[in-house]
Parts: structure tokens; C-alpha cells; sequence
């Protein structure tokens, strides 16, 4: 099973934009994601096309499994 913790932030011109973590800890909490959160907001860590991340739309975690059919 694959697990990534997706964080889709809302940018400042009302698009979104999002942030994939590939193999998150099982035990991440709320307080975790709002904290990361504050610090790429504050600071505008990200600018996507001229936009800055203003805010949390959702975070969650994405499960996946493979299953062969052949080989």
C-alpha cells in the first residue's frame, strides 16, 4: 500500500494548490499539519505562478494498493 499525505492550500487569486508527502507517519496529528501550515503561510515559503498560499483548504491522506493482474 502506498500512503501520501496530500496539503491543498487556497492561494491568494482563490485557485488551489497542493503539496504531496510521500510515506507520512502514521501517527501525524491536526496540530502537525496547522503548524506547517503557519510556517508556509507566514513566511510565503511557496509562490506558485506569482500567487502566494494564503491558507488550509484540506489535508488529508491518499491510500493506495497495487494489485497485479499479471506477473
Amino acid at each position: 500500500m502506498k500512503k501520501t499525505l496530500i496539503v491543498r492550500f487556497n492561494r491568494l487569486d482563490g485557485k488551489k494548490a497542493e503539496l504531496v508527502f510521500a510515506n507520512p507517519r502514521d501517527d501525524i496529528t491536526p496540530a502537525e499539519i496547522h503548524e506547517l501550515v503557519e510556517k508556509i503561510t507566514s513566511k510565503k515559503f511557496f509562490i506558485i505562478s506569482g500567487m502566494p498560499l494564503v491558507s488550509l483548504d484540506i489535508a488529508f491522506v491518499r491510500t493506495v494498493e497495487d494489485e497485479a493482474i499479471v506477473g
